[in-house]
């Protein structure tokens, strides 16, 4: 299975430094639509190739940690070396596979949620205000554009 995600891998960051070769290139027109569609695809591989470079950054580490437990006086910090290596490339391997999941075409549309009291009176209406607080919170933590198309506040908020 690691070989497989490997292989991945290793095309995906292809892919990337092709995007990147396009993007240099001074043939194309900054203001075209291909232009732009190449900086979205470019900007899309950006977090898994750094996530990419690190994992071979760590790879690398952990062999040399691994080669510096022959010395006797060396073997205590490269086992703890070691094992704190082992756990960021265990979240790293995590995150990677993450990246693998094929992506929904819908995953980029607008969404529109309606929220309305309803019945209930005074208490559904503080409802609603706590929910659309709630969803709010929760767009701009996940750094979403929230714009309100309408809204009927009452006395109550």
């Amino acid at each position: 299975m690691l070989k497989n995600i490997n292989e991945k891998l290793l095309k995906i960051k292809e892919y990337y430094n092709g995007l990147q070769n396009q993007l240099a290139d001074t043939a194309i027109d900054q203001t075209s639509k291909e232009y732009l569609r190449l900086v979205r695809e470019y900007k899309k591989y950006e977090p898994i190739v750094q996530r990419i470079d690190e994992w071979t950054k760590i790879c690398s580490e952990l062999e040399q940690t691994r080669s510096l437990q022959s010395d006797p006086e060396m073997r205590d910090m490269a086992l703890q070396e070691e094992k704190s290596l082992q756990a960021r490339q265990e979240q790293l391997h995590l995150e990677l596979e993450d990246f693998l999941v094929p992506r929904d075409p819908e995953d980029d549309r607008d969404v529109i949620i309606e929220i309305r009291a309803g019945t209930g009176g005074d208490e559904a209406a503080i409802f609603v205000g706590d929910l659309f607080r709630m969803y709010s919170r929760f767009a701009a933590d996940n750094k979403f554009i929230v714009e309100p198309y309408s809204s009927h506040p009452t006395g109550l908020g």
